[in-house]
């Protein structure tokens, strides 16, 4: 089959821009093309319908393609005919990607065509580029001409093709491009960019809802035309001033790059991650913490942070956020509970501007992070609501530094709990485990390997704090697995124990699994 449809292909390849057998005339901008009916129809479903329907080009033989260049039509139709193309410019290479979602074309053609605009892509072309990728719904496009401003964004402001982007390109602009500084010049670029498209009026507001005004004067205000003069006002009346609320999917917005800051608790270099720079305080009964202002407003539902490893400490801390560093809410509560290591946190999305991170125990101890990212994540997650806590969805990364606080020497290495959520040999005094954060969980599932020895007692207990433990399992070895419900709580430590009816002081529970899937 391979070798009859190459082939076939060859064939249709001499025949592209050859009279000889052609039953159809292709006129483009005035110009005559040799078209072959059964060739377009077999390559494009547009073709194939139209040949099908008995439209007046089937009558006539003739089809007329509008609103298109010449070099365009012709780089589509060389596809058609020859599986291959060239594009001779911006221009031309835009009216072939109209061209190919018109035609239903195979998605290879339209990725040349992007390579092509990516290869060809400079400052004097990129928001004509990203006009055509938004138009198009080209999202591959799209991202390359957001990322090609911003590195140069200044020179991008100021160059005349500025006040050629669409509506919807210049939102792609203002709600992407992320500027911690110079929002006066953004300001007066979009006046220009109104003041050339006053057509456009009625898009004025939402327009200026991605700006910031707030560093505005009157005298800025003074020239400007008065649909534009209006909208300006009407948005600070309301208080729409500071501007978008970007949104970076899973990127840490954390950076020196978009204008963060450490107002309290440390030095900014500590985000240039340059030497041995700690964010920190001390914990006391009242405090202000650690305060980060990421320059800009963000919509985040995800934190990662790392906390100092001083010995055998554990920290209790919550993180709160803010927009305008006035009015703050609690998205991590983890004030209750011992907490290690990386913390992988999550939250409702919601704009965040500044960010309080707050340790709450040990008092007189020092809190300190590593490192800290903030992140809208597309990754599934669960949370609830009234605890602020994770509901563990992946068991393996739940376990991934879980903390031993007991540990006898086994038969083999214990190194279970490094990946997967399995004991093996675990002895008479027990083995506790601390998570490196707390989670809320619903049912703990076991099942214990018989190994062909004598019948033993098995017992879980499970603790929030380290000091109240509640006992959730206790039953004799076998190969079926228990469900234990927990009745939704949370969990940061494990003990795992046994009581026995030999001398034999060896443990071994084969599998767990730690379920917490519930819908509210």
């Amino acid at each position: 089959m391979a070798i009859g449809t190459n082939w076939l292909g060859e064939e249709f390849s001499k025949l592209y821009m050859n009279e000889k057998l052609s039953d159809v005339t292709i006129v483009v901008d005035n110009v005559k093309l040799p078209g072959h009916s059964y060739v377009l129809a077999q390559r494009s479903r547009y073709f194939e319908a139209m040949f099908a329907s008995g439209m007046i080009e089937t009558i006539s033989k003739q089809i007329e393609v509008h609103e298109t260049s010449i070099d365009g039509f012709k780089s589509v139709l060389k596809w058609i005919y020859a599986g291959t193309a060239k594009f001779k410019s911006i221009n031309s290479t835009f009216d072939a990607l109209h061209l190919t979602q018109m035609y239903e074309l195979e998605c290879k053609f339209q990725n040349m065509a992007i390579d092509f605009l990516k290869d060809n892509c400079a400052s004097d072309n990129v928001c004509l580029i990203l006009n055509e990728a938004v138009l198009l719904s080209l999202d591959v496009l799209c991202d390359f001409a957001i990322e090609f401003v911003s590195n140069k964004f200044c020179e991008i402001l100021k160059h005349e093709s500025f006040q050629r982007l669409s509506v919807d390109a210049l939102n792609e602009i203002l709600t992407r491009v992320v500027v911690p500084t110079s929002h006066i010049d953004v300001f007066h670029a979009v006046v220009g960019w109104m003041k050339a498209n006053f057509s456009k009026s009625a898009a004025f507001t939402g327009i200026l809802e991605n700006v910031v005004l707030d560093s505005i004067t009157v005298k800025d205000m003074a020239n400007l035309p008065s649909d534009v003069l209006n909208a300006v006002v009407c948005l600070v009346r309301q208080k729409k001033t500071s501007g978008s609320t970007y949104c970076l999917k899973d990127e840490n917005v954390a950076l020196a790059k978009y204008g963060v800051k450490v107002i309290a608790g440390g030095a900014t270099l500590f985000f240039e991650e340059k030497g041995n720079c700690y964010l920190k305080h001390i914990i006391k009964a009242s405090q202000k913490g650690i305060v980060i202002d990421l320059g800009c407003r963000f919509k985040l539902n995800s934190f990662k942070m790392q906390l100092a490893n001083t010995g055998n400490n554990t920290f209790s801390y919550f993180i709160a956020v803010s927009e305008n560093n006035v009015n703050w809410s609690r998205v991590i509560d983890h004030s209750k509970y011992p907490c290690h290591s990386v913390q992988n946190l999550y939250f409702k999305e919601r704009p965040v501007r500044y960010i309080r991170i707050c340790g709450t125990a040990p008092v007189n101890d020092t809190f300190q992070i590593l490192y800290f990212k903030g992140y809208y994540t597309t990754e599934l997650f669960k949370i609830d609501p009234d605890t602020t806590l994770n509901v563990p969805l992946d068991n393996k990364t739940m376990f991934k530094r879980c903390k031993t606080l007991i540990e006898l020497t086994c038969e083999g290495p214990f190194n279970g709990f490094a990946e997967l959520p399995n004991l093996q040999n675990v002895y008479l005094n027990g083995i506790k485990l601390q998570l490196a954060q707390p989670y809320l969980y619903d049912s703990v599932q076991v099942k214990f390997l018989d190994q062909g020895g004598p019948a033993s007692t098995y017992y879980i207990e499970v603790s929030a704090d380290g000091i109240s433990w509640a006992r959730v399992f206790s039953g004799e070895n076998n190969t079926v697995w228990h469900e234990v419900h927990l009745n939704r709580q949370p969990v940061v430590f494990l003990n795992f124990y046994g009581i026995y009816n030999s001398k034999s002081n060896i443990l071994r529970c084969v599998e767990m699994k730690y379920s917490a899937v519930f819908d509210n």
